[in-house]
C-alpha cells in the first residue's frame, strides 16, 4: 500500500493536471473566443459611432443646403446676367427717372469681359453714371442706385454743380465709378433639399 501522503500528493498532482487540461482544452479557448468577441464587438461599436456622427454631420449639412437653397433667389439677384443686359440699362434709366434725374451710362468692356466669363464665375464690370438733376435729386438717386438689384458698388463719385443763365438754379452732375457683378450661373429654384430634423 502506498502511503497516506504520497497518496495525498498523487491525488493533487492528478488533480492539478486535471485542472491544467481542463484549462488548457476547455477555459482558455472559451476566454480567448470571448477577447475576440470583445473587440469585433467594440470595433463595431466605434464603427457605429462614426457612421452616427457622418449620419448627423450629413442631416446638419442637408438643413444648411436647403436654408441657402431657400436665399438663392435673392443672392442671383444680386449678379447681372449677360442674356439680361437690356432690364439691366433699363433698371437704372428707371431709378434716374423715378428721381428725377436723367442718366448717361458707359458700361465699358462688358461685351468683351462677358464673353470671356466661364460658368460659375462672378465677373466684376466697371461701369460710369452720369446724373444730371439737382443736388437733393441726385442724392436720391445715388441712395436707390446703392441698394438696387442687381448690385451696384459705387466706388468713387464726384460732384459738379454749375449756375444756369438767365435763372435762379443751379444744374448739378454727378460722375460715378461702379462696378456691377456679372454672372452666367443660373440656379434651378426647383430642386428643394430637405431639412429632416431628429426632433
Amino acid at each position: 500500500m502506498i502511503p497516506q501522503r504520497k497518496k495525498i500528493l498523487i491525488e493533487l498532482t492528478l488533480l492539478t493536471l486535471g485542472v491544467g487540461f481542463f484549462g488548457g482544452v476547455v477555459v482558455f479557448p472559451v476566454v480567448n473566443d470571448i477577447s475576440k468577441m470583445t473587440a469585433g464587438i467594440q470595433a463595431q461599436r466605434r464603427e457605429l459611432e462614426t457612421l452616427y456622427e457622418k449620419g448627423q454631420f450629413l442631416r446638419i449639412l442637408r438643413c444648411h443646403i436647403a436654408m441657402v437653397e431657400k436665399e438663392l433667389p435673392r443672392i442671383s439677384a444680386l449678379f447681372a446676367h449677360p442674356d439680361h443686359q437690356l432690364e439691366f440699362i433699363t433698371s437704372l434709366e428707371t431709378i434716374a427717372k423715378n428721381n428725377g434725374t436723367s442718366i448717361e451710362l458707359s458700361l465699358g468692356e462688358l461685351d468683351k469681359i462677358i464673353a470671356t466669363i466661364s460658368p460659375q464665375d462672378i465677373v466684376p464690370v466697371t461701369i460710369t453714371i452720369t446724373l444730371h438733376g439737382d443736388r437733393d435729386q441726385i442724392i436720391r438717386t445715388i441712395s436707390v442706385l446703392e441698394t438696387s438689384r442687381p448690385l451696384i458698388a459705387i466706388r468713387d463719385f464726384s460732384l459738379r454743380t454749375q449756375d444756369i443763365k438767365d435763372e435762379q438754379q443751379t444744374s448739378t452732375t454727378a460722375t460715378l465709378k461702379a462696378t456691377s457683378f456679372w454672372t452666367t450661373t443660373t440656379y434651378d429654384s426647383k430642386t428643394k433639399t430637405e431639412c429632416i430634423s431628429t426632433h
